[in-house]
């Protein structure tokens, strides 16, 4: 017992000098990081902030943005429904012709297929869903543009 004591002593104090010694360096590299993230998210911001600007001046480069949006989640909605629907026509297609041919099969394709067609319905609902909240957010700023400006002005991100 008093070894073990004695032994985590000894290596208490080199680890508490070694500690201290490397903490403002661990603090200088995160100091870093968060500076370049910071400077990233701000120029992010200044770009958009240029974007919605040249939206709120001009109405209709903000209608072709909202067209483009529309455009955009159609034709997403209208492709993942046609892929789908090849799985689960092709479900009800192939499953009597495997059934005829094997009594007892180890996959059964009237799951697997329609659920293969879910998932895609899945994948192309959380496509729609990011492009319609990136629109909204660009409305909801353009609705309150210039607290939007003071907000980005407060922060130092535009003059």
């Amino acid at each position: 017992m008093n070894n073990d004591i004695l032994i985590g002593l000894l290596l208490s104090i080199p680890v508490g000098i070694i500690t201290s010694l490397l903490t403002p360096l661990i603090q200088k590299i995160f100091q870093n990081i968060s500076q370049k993230a910071r400077v990233k998210a701000n120029d992010i911001s200044k770009k958009e902030y240029e974007k919605l600007k040249i939206y709120y001046a001009n109405k209709t480069e903000l209608s072709l943005f909202f067209i483009n949006v529309i455009i955009k989640t159609t034709f997403i909605s209208a492709f993942m429904s046609i892929l789908s629907y090849l799985f689960f026509i092709s479900s009800q297609i192939l499953y009597p012709i495997i059934n005829y041919f094997y009594s007892y099969h180890y996959l059964n394709i009237s799951i697997i297929l329609p659920a293969i067609g879910q998932f895609i319905l899945l994948i192309g609902s959380i496509l729609i869903v990011n492009i319609c909240k990136s629109a909204i957010n660009v409305w909801k700023k353009i609705r309150n543009f210039d607290e939007y400006e003071r907000v980005l002005k407060a922060k130092d991100i535009i003059q």
